[in-house]
């Protein structure tokens, strides 16, 4: 880890073609960046996420960044549409009790047609329906309905940005941003969980909703001692990617303000 005194603030955003890292300083310049191409692995039962190719060039980057730059403070955005079945006791490393679906993926429109019947009306969520797996309700649905031994077995289920929060930290949250983008699981009306959250019977696996701002706390000690971070080093609850894209850095700014 560098010596410098000076802290840094790390933003991750993972976005549906790119991954990236920015350091920003307190004035919330990026003074170092870099990405990688996100690919999908087409291999397996249906599209999914590369997490495992995700997670080795995030160490690896962070890595590359901690010699000159003090982290203390890290956020990140993606993508949404997406979301993590976890099992929190898993002792694999990425904890997915099923690998993470591609939103693009048509299959889950073409073969759930009944979910239009199942799902809430527009009037209560402001989701319209979208084709492939865009609505992520439609993904749930469409996981239990053809893995559901699998979705049985997930402690948790994370929005997407949350889901690399608990790689880093091990903390189970969740954050409206990305429960809001066209998931058909909120109801704006009544601002809480729509009925398809009680149709699939899983609002159990959804853990408590927090702030983007929110700090969930200390990188693991194990991560802190890899990467070279600050060892007080905080990780935020953070947002969906379109959310977040006007705010990112208020977020680093506010991780600032508060110290860290």
């Amino acid at each position: 880890m560098t010596t410098q005194t000076t802290a840094y603030s790390l933003v991750i955003d993972i976005g549906k073609t790119h991954v990236k890292l920015h350091v920003l300083d307190n004035k919330y310049n990026s003074l170092f960046s870099k990405q990688m191409k996100n690919t999908v692995v087409n291999e397996g039962d249906f599209p999914s996420i590369n997490t495992s190719e995700i997670w080795s060039w995030l160490i690896a980057g962070i890595k590359e960044i901690t010699p000159t730059y003090r982290i203390n403070a890290i956020n990140i955005t993606t993508h949404g549409a997406t979301a993590a079945l976890i099992d929190r006791n898993s002792t694999g490393t990425d904890g997915l009790v099923l690998p993470i679906l591609d939103y693009e993926y048509t299959g889950v429109y073409d073969q759930s047609p009944e979910y239009e019947i199942i799902r809430p009306s527009f009037d209560d969520t402001f989701s319209p329906s979208l084709p492939a797996g865009l609505n992520l309700g439609r993904q749930l649905y469409w996981l239990k309905t053809k893995y559901a031994d699998d979705f049985e077995k997930a402690t948790d289920i994370l929005m997407y940005p949350q889901y690399w929060v608990w790689r880093f930290t091990e903390q189970r949250v969740n954050e409206i941003t990305s429960l809001g983008c066209h998931t058909d699981l909120w109801s704006i009306k009544s601002n809480s969980y729509s009925s398809l959250v009680d149709y699939l019977g899983c609002e159990k696996q959804l853990p408590k909703i927090q702030p983007a701002w929110f700090d969930c706390g200390q990188v693991t000690p194990t991560l802190i001692a890899e990467l070279g971070l600050d060892p007080q080093c905080r990780f935020y609850v953070s947002a969906h990617l379109s959310s977040a894209l006007s705010y990112n850095r208020s977020l680093a700014a506010h991780s600032t303000a508060l110290g860290r």
